[in-house]
């Protein structure tokens, strides 16, 4: 854990602005209380018999009290003289323009920027240390870490965010989420507010670097290599120097949605399954399997663009055996238009790349009237023009921003999900349409929990003598704790077993030690498996057909 540096004392600031904006009003309001105070105790007057009398100390300090706090209990203890009347008369003139002096001064300190700004870091600070369960860092709050952040939610995970638009954050509470989110608007550049929103703490389990700025993604790479190497790092990037400088600093994640999405697009072509079944998994728990797109032999191929993106999609569509042409949009009307009539009757798709939404609209409407069976790619560089795009329906559109959510929560949201998406991919159409169907099964067609799971004896006892045996099979661990007989509605997806992954084992696999499992499967079924993990007459009866006399108690 990073020690605190001085300038993250934000309670120090606010505390200091607060004494030196207050100071004088205070030192006002006293001097004011004392000379009304002193005067009604000099003041003479006179008790209920007609006898002299002077208010002490506490009477004067009570009576002075609720006058000049406008309450007003009346004359007590006794009715005032003439020259006690005509000092309350002073004090409270007196009185009120000093406590108008100091309220006046207090509302100007809650409305001063510096103050709010301290108040609300300090508040900030204080939330995100007194977490007490993993959480992951974001910083950007853009479309890219919005979305990175309702998947996050969905998965029941906590983060923090940073974002150095205010207005970013002033708007997070409209986003719906299920839990407080703490926030600040702070530049990640800055080390101290990237310790400030965690980074060090044990809790942090990783920083997704995905700021507009590839320069602030750098530095968000270079603090966390330096601060805590320990934690991974998703950074966005799509600028090749960028990446180097980045991948200089550790083991970062660099996500590029333009190289993503060309990889996509050929998994799309050949195996359609396949990405339907990686794009389900990685979407909210509860959402529904979107639909395969149809499969398109090599061909022809155009591309209208320039650019990093365009020139990155021909390399994936030349690699996996089609023909491409890129043509610039940016040349006269007459030749573009000449060279679209020529190419698109013998071509096999079409893809608009250019970074201007408009253009790419009109060019694949152009396109769709010259050759309506064509395969149409779109790219949609702005996210308020997504019902254009749907309208358009294309038959695939590259929304970076969602690329970049999407890839992140599976390689920081549920690490296991990454690799198993590594390997689903070497796999045939055949499989992933099989898989599809087994998975709609677990949650009534809706996509469902996925977590991971670890074999660590050191955790759960019960586990050392069972794997000792030399036959612990993994479908004792999917069995119902209540109903032995049956399996609950898991499905192992993958066991990692150090740099082997073992990809749909099935419930004769043996487990050991060590091994890592990525499992599928609805609430009830989640709930099962913890409680085979945490309640030993659980465990017991599940795995080795033990019924417990005895209530059932965690296992310690």
């Amino acid at each position: 854990m990073l020690s605190p540096t001085p300038e993250q004392n934000t309670s120090d600031s606010a505390i200091f602005m607060v004494l030196r904006q207050m100071r004088l009003p205070l030192i006002v309001l006293i001097l004011t209380f004392t000379f009304a105070i002193v005067g009604m105790m000099a003041m003479p007057g006179k008790d209920n018999l007609g006898n002299p009398w002077n208010m002490d100390v506490f009477e004067a300090f009570y009576f002075m009290s609720y006058t000049a706090s406008t309450i007003g209990y009346g004359e007590l203890p006794y009715p005032f003289s003439t020259p006690q009347r005509l000092w309350v008369i002073l004090s409270i003139f007196v009185t009120v323009v000093a406590w108008t002096y100091a309220i006046g001064k207090l509302v100007s300190l809650l409305r001063d920027d510096a103050f709010r700004t301290a108040v609300s870091t300090q508040r900030f600070a204080r939330a995100v240390e007194r977490l007490q369960e993993p959480f992951v860092l974001v910083v950007g709050f853009g479309d890219s870490g919005r979305r990175l952040g309702r998947l996050l939610d969905a998965n029941g995970q906590q983060f923090v965010v940073l974002d150095k638009d205010t207005q970013r954050i002033t708007q997070l509470p409209l986003e719906s989420l299920s839990r407080y989110v703490p926030a600040h608007p702070a530049d990640g550049v800055d080390p101290k507010e990237l310790i400030r929103a965690g980074l060090g703490l044990k809790h942090c389990t990783a920083v997704a670097a995905l700021t507009d700025d590839e320069e602030a993604n750098l530095a968000v790479v270079m603090t966390a290599s330096l601060l805590a190497p320990n934690v991974p790092v998703v950074a966005r990037a799509t600028e090749p120097i960028m990446m180097k400088r980045m991948a200089a600093f550790g083991d970062p994640m660099i996500v590029d949605p333009f190289d993503l999405f060309g990889d996509e697009l050929v998994v799309e072509l050949q195996k359609p399954q396949t990405l339907q079944l990686l794009r389900w998994l990685v979407s909210e728990p509860g959402s529904e399997c979107p639909a395969a797109e149809r499969t398109l032999e090599p061909g022809k191929w155009i591309i209208a663009g320039e650019g990093h993106f365009a020139h990155r999609l021909a390399d994936d569509l030349t690699k996996s055996g089609n023909i491409v042409t890129i043509i610039d949009p940016e040349v006269s009307t007459e030749s573009f238009g000449a060279t679209m009539r020529r190419l698109l009757p013998s071509s096999a798709g079409f893809a608009a790349a250019t970074d201007n939404d408009t253009t790419n609209l009109s060019l694949l409407m152009a396109a769709k009237r010259l050759s309506p069976e064509m395969y149409l790619v779109a790219r949609q560089n702005e996210p308020v023009n997504q019902p254009l795009f749907d309208a358009l329906n294309p038959d695939s559109v590259l929304v970076p921003t969602w690329l970049i959510a999407r890839e992140a929560i599976a390689r920081i949201g549920t690490p296991l999900l990454w690799r198993f998406i590594e390997e689903a991919k070497k796999k045939t159409n055949e499989w992933s349409d099989n898989l599809l169907t087994e998975i709609s099964r677990v949650d009534h067609e809706s996509r469902p929990r996925l977590w991971g799971q670890s074999i660590d004896p050191s955790l759960f006892p019960p586990l050392q003598s069972w794997l000792a045996d030399g036959d612990s099979r993994l479908g004792e661990l999917l069995r119902d704790p209540d109903r032995r007989d049956i399996s609950t509605d898991l499905l192992a997806l993958m066991v990692l077993r150090g740099d082997d992954a073992h990809v749909l084992p099935s419930h004769d696999f043996r487990i050991e030690a060590g091994d890592e499992m990525l499992l599928a499967g609805n609430r009830a079924a989640h709930e099962s498996l913890e409680d085979i993990f945490t309640v030993r007459a659980a465990f017991d009866y599940a795995v080795k057909g033990n019924r417990s006399k005895w209530a059932w108690s965690p296992i310690p």
